[in-house]
């Protein structure tokens, strides 16, 4: 049953963890005098309130008894379809939404805040903006009620979705395991040279 389980939160949890711009904004901090300890407090951010999220759904799912009952088992399925249906019109509107060219972003003005914030303030963006990400959120709860549906209890589903979480926040600390592996000075020079060449 755990691989089954396990079957169910791989996948979601890899797209979870393709969130640009928590990516940009942990690339950024990464460059910053203690970088590495705020990219590893926004991460710890990001994980408790995705981890808090899909630990949630599981227990509502469970309380919904859509493993059990057909009709609830149906519309755990109807669930999952427009919670996709959500997914995909939230894609388009962020297309239709990007900035034209030569306009600056919203988002960059609120990324250059980073530099002077402290490391509570870098956990309650982490925080924030794990709980308000528009992608993760319905796909925690999609992935929830699959991982119910499987029949699998609730402390095996837990913990499937805390795997979830943990590998939806895996490439947002990327940026400060690259400074930690690389030589000194070397790890944020590569970071900048990538960031500058992106813009």
């Amino acid at each position: 049953m755990f691989w089954t389980v396990l079957g169910e939160v791989l996948p979601a949890g890899l797209g979870a963890a393709v969130s640009p711009m928590m990516i940009v904004a942990t690339t950024i901090l990464a460059t910053l005098k203690g970088g590495v300890r705020k990219v590893f407090t926004f991460g710890l951010g990001e994980l408790v309130a995705l981890g808090g999220v899909s630990v949630a759904a599981v227990f509502v799912a469970h309380g919904a008894q859509v493993a059990s009952e057909p009709s609830r088992s149906t519309g755990g399925s109807a669930l999952r379809l427009i919670l996709g249906l959500l997914l995909w019109y939230l894609a388009w509107k962020t297309f239709r939404d990007r900035p034209t060219q030569g306009e600056e972003p919203s988002a960059v003005k609120r990324l250059n805040a980073l530099d002077g914030m402290s490391s509570g303030k870098v956990f309650s963006l982490g925080f924030g903006m794990g709980f308000l990400n528009l992608k993760n959120l319905p796909l925690a709860v999609s992935v929830a009620t699959a991982v119910t549906q499987t029949g699998a209890g609730t402390t095996l589903s837990v913990i499937g979705m805390l795997i979830f979480a943990a590998l939806g926040c895996s490439l947002v600390v990327a940026p400060a395991v690259i400074v930690l592996a690389a030589p000194p000075n070397r790890g944020r020079a590569a970071i900048r040279r990538a960031t500058a060449e992106a813009g």
